[in-house]
């Protein structure tokens, strides 16, 4: 058979199979990252709030809005936070994948406010318990280098209201309440 005929037989079975290829392809079940990141999905949708803030010496009230999206592909969840307080305007936000190799959600925090920006990357250890979505920080130091505990508990009150709790944990303090954010979807 000469090398013409040959490569129109591949062509003619190629064409043959891609539909039926294409539509496997198709059907296949959703990757991993995008399975674990679907148990954000009670919390997706778009919020406006109040927040409370109190450490030891003052006590803060903000409002805002709250975005919790899932990126297109499924690779991502994005929470973005657009806060204003008497200490100004703040955007935040957590871009949260999932690391297949350490088996851990892998988050980029970042904040933008009128006196800094910052972005911090690092593993965080999200668990879901019962109704409860929780993030908590890994290998937090206090400024003196001391572990230090910095978790935030999401909980749905109800379908449409979202409550999210800040708890701290300093050296030499016991674990105290940072803010309070109460917000209703949109």
């Amino acid at each position: 058979m000469n090398l013409n005929l040959r490569f129109t037989y591949v062509l003619a079975l190629a064409a043959l199979a891609f539909p039926y290829l294409a539509k496997a392809q198709k059907s296949s079940p959703s990757p991993p990252h995008t399975q674990r990141l679907m148990k954000f999905a009670p919390f997706i949708g778009s919020y406006s709030f109040t927040a409370h803030y109190s450490d030891e010496s003052r006590t803060i009230a903000g409002h805002g809005a709250l975005e919790v999206s899932l990126d297109g592909n499924g690779s991502q969840v994005n929470l973005i936070l657009r806060s204003q307080s008497e200490g100004g305007v703040i955007e935040a936000g957590w871009l949260v994948s999932w690391d297949s190799h350490k088996r851990a959600y892998f988050v980029k925090h970042f904040k933008k406010s009128a006196t800094e920006s910052s972005v911090d990357q690092r593993l965080y250890q999200i668990k879901f318990k019962a109704s409860e979505l929780i993030f908590e920080k890994l290998g937090n130091l206090d400024a003196d280098g001391n572990p230090a505990l910095l978790r935030f508990r999401w909980r749905m009150a109800s379908p449409n209201e979202l409550r999210i709790v800040s708890e701290h944990k300093l050296k030499g303090m016991e674990k105290f309440q940072g803010f309070v954010l109460n917000a209703k979807r949109v």
